[in-house]
């Protein structure tokens, strides 16, 4: 939080800033969960169907493809009618502004070569705009805005109503201009 509130500090002279956005309490999780097993178990089918996911390098890839396969088409069909509901809903609490700002991660980047279900388990639940707005197609961007725990990134990360692209853009590039993160890498990092 010390990066985000030291990342919001750097564009106080050109944003105003509003009051806490919330958005609707809906199934972000399980809509996305339902979609992206479906469009990845039809993506990778051929891989799937002919046995050779299970020569894949990471273990947890060698059995996904087998487990997305089994998504019913109920469920994919109900996940796009809830994704309409989702699309409304988000839109109508965010047009008001003109981006979302939120850090990226509750916590600090993952560590190379863990994986994603042991980092952090002890983290709290951070902001999550990101599935939504992946869900509702918005464009969204994170850059670079400090180091933390290990000396590892932190992101800022900014959301925009549909087709505000270049506003997103020319934020980021303010926040740059005041900032050096984006030249900067962790130790060891070339």
């Amino acid at each position: 939080m010390k990066n985000f509130d030291s990342s919001l500090a750097a564009i106080a002279d050109d944003v105003t800033f509003a009051d806490e956005v919330k958005l609707p309490d809906l199934p972000y999780g399980a809509t996305i969960g339902a979609l992206l097993n479906g469009e990845s178990a039809a993506a990778f089918r051929d891989l799937i169907e002919s046995g050779k996911a299970r020569e894949l390098q990471s273990p947890d890839d060698r059995i996904g493809g087998y487990i997305q396969y089994e998504t019913r088409a109920v469920d994919y069909v109900d996940a796009m009618r809830r994704r309409r509901e989702i699309v409304d809903a988000v839109g109508k609490s965010i047009a008001p502004y003109d981006a979302l700002l939120f850090p990226t991660l509750p916590t600090v980047a993952y560590p190379i070569g863990t994986p994603f279900d042991k980092v952090y388990p002890d983290a709290p639940g951070g902001v999550d705009p990101v599935t939504p707005g992946n869900l509702c197609g918005l464009p969204s961007m994170s850059v670079p805005n400090g180091f933390g725990e290990n000396h590892l990134p932190t992101g800022f990360g900014m959301m925009a109503n549909p087709w505000r692209e270049r506003d997103l853009v020319a934020l980021a590039m303010r926040f740059q201009a005041r900032t050096a993160f984006h030249t900067m890498r962790p130790p060891g990092v070339t």
